[in-house]
């Protein structure tokens, strides 16, 4: 802690409480706050300080978490987590379990230390009439967080900071069953987000103010409420696009922006509701990958689609420790501006390749699919992946038709994935039209998906890619 100048336009914290993390200013790895004294100091990342009577303060990053439930967490608890405070009942416990805990901003906007073991959510407690009016089960069954409020953010906090040895401080504004709608601003003209009451993202906005107006990023998980309706997942594209450029709008510095592709749900609802579901998870694909062609790489996305359930759309603790590990390495990827594994694996393009057996007198079929790495990577399996599949979209047809003509799926020394087809699917395509088959990867609202690496890095759901027919390399003649 050293006694200085403040630069100008260099944000000075006052009235610090304890736990509170101070956002550091990334050029000089800094932040500055004002003691009763009236003297400013300027205090390196790290801590923990005390500033007045305020004890465990840091210096770090301050990650905004928004959304829905799987944001919010409704995970069970399991035996990974510890349990010295399981039987207590305040969410306001500041255990100074530093290795285990959040540095938590929490419902109650009071900074605290919340263990592992405890929600990092509770709504209930939440000043804010927009989380008392919009219905979640934790709002109105408030101790139920205390069995299932498991959360991701536990597992981003403990890899970012082993990662980049950066503090980190997390402001749950997440509430569970609402649409991009719902997170919508209710006037575009509101500059000033006055509604901090009563809406979502107002009250995201007041909250930022109330830790200083300064954050690194924003890690946000919503997408399923509006998969559900195919009606809302038709717009899933242009609203989620809308939400991030109000954002965008709103905030004077450039805030990084990770976030989940959703993963399944097991529902009734037919046909559209799997189309629906694929929809919303292409959108979410769409639009990183358009962000990253105009040299914007201040986003990222994650897969979900490979993690364990506690319920029909809920992930478990296992699982949000998954999501919230990958949403760590793209976080500090991002922070860092580092090259490494690319946290985004997902099909570029697929080709049809035939190999000959018994001196050319049969062949073999096979669909060769590249894939977005930046480097080698190690698969966790590598000879029996699932997820792929095949679909009939002709337009005579008043729904999607998933053909079952793929017998195995590895990934090959080349680090491609190689769909082997079966020879009646293969003469099925090949007597279709141009563009009738397509490929795709996680479709549906279940889809069973196993193309992970053993960084924990998963493929995104992906698709459609149309299927191109090659003819045999004897005949000479193409067939599409």
């Amino acid at each position: 802690m050293a006694l200085g100048t403040v630069p100008n336009d260099v944000h000075v914290y006052q009235h610090v409480q304890s736990y509170q993390v101070l956002q550091r200013q990334r050029d000089t790895d800094t932040a500055w706050v004002e003691g009763k004294d009236n003297q400013r100091y300027e205090l390196n990342v790290g801590g923990p300080y005390t500033v007045d009577d305020a004890h465990q303060v840091m210096v770090g990053d301050i990650w905004i978490l928004a959304g829905q439930s799987n944001m919010r967490g409704y995970g069970f608890f399991d035996d990974n987590d510890n349990d010295n405070s399981k039987n207590s009942s305040s969410s306001n416990n500041n255990n100074n379990n530093n290795n285990k805990g959040c540095h938590v901003f929490q419902s109650c906007e009071s900074w605290g230390m919340v263990p592992a073991n405890r929600p990092v959510h509770h709504l209930a407690t939440s000043p804010r009439s927009v989380h008392h009016t919009l219905p979640d089960p934790t709002v109105r069954e408030p101790s139920i967080v205390f069995d299932r409020g498991a959360s991701l953010a536990p597992a981003f906090v403990r890899k970012y900071e082993r990662t980049l040895g950066v503090p980190v401080g997390v402001v749950p504004c997440a509430h569970g069953g609402v649409t991009i709608q719902q997170w919508m601003k209710h006037d575009d003209n509101d500059d000033n987000n006055s509604n901090a009451d009563g809406t979502l993202y107002g009250a995201m906005m007041d909250k930022i103010r109330l830790v200083g107006g300064h954050y690194t990023g924003v890690l946000w998980y919503q997408g399923e409420s509006d998969a559900v309706h195919f009606d809302t997942a038709a717009l899933y594209l242009r609203d989620f696009t809308r939400w991030i450029c109000q954002l965008h709008d709103d905030i004077s510095q450039k805030a990084f922006f990770v976030y989940a592709q959703i993963g399944r749900t097991i529902s009734d609802g037919g046909d559209k509701i799997d189309l629906a579901w694929s929809m919303v998870r292409k959108a979410q694909l769409d639009i990183c990958l358009q962000e990253h062609h105009f040299g914007e790489r201040r986003i990222a996305i994650v897969s979900t689609v490979d993690t364990d359930m506690d319920d029909y759309i809920h992930l478990s603790a296992s699982g949000l420790r998954k999501v919230g590990g990958r949403m760590a390495d793209a976080a500090t990827a991002l922070v860092a501006n580092a090259s490494r594994e690319s946290a985004m694996i997902y099909a570029t393009d697929v080709t049809m390749i035939h190999l000959p057996y018994n001196h050319g007198k049969h062949w073999r079929h096979i669909l060769r699919l590249d894939l977005n790495l930046q480097q080698n990577v190690t698969w966790r399996n590598k000879d029996m992946i699932t997820g792929f599949t095949i679909h009939d979209m002709h337009p005579s047809r008043d729904r999607l038709l998933q053909v079952d003509v793929i017998h195995s799926a590895r990934i090959n020394d080349q680090q491609q994935v190689d769909l082997y087809l079966t020879e009646k699917g293969y003469q099925q395509i090949v007597a279709g039209e141009v563009g009738q088959y397509v490929l795709r990867y996680g479709y549906g609202k279940n889809p069973q998906c196993n193309l992970v690496t053993t960084t924990n890095v998963a493929a995104l759901a992906f698709g459609p890619l149309p299927i191109l027919v090659t003819s045999l390399p004897d005949s000479g003649v193409r067939l599409d």
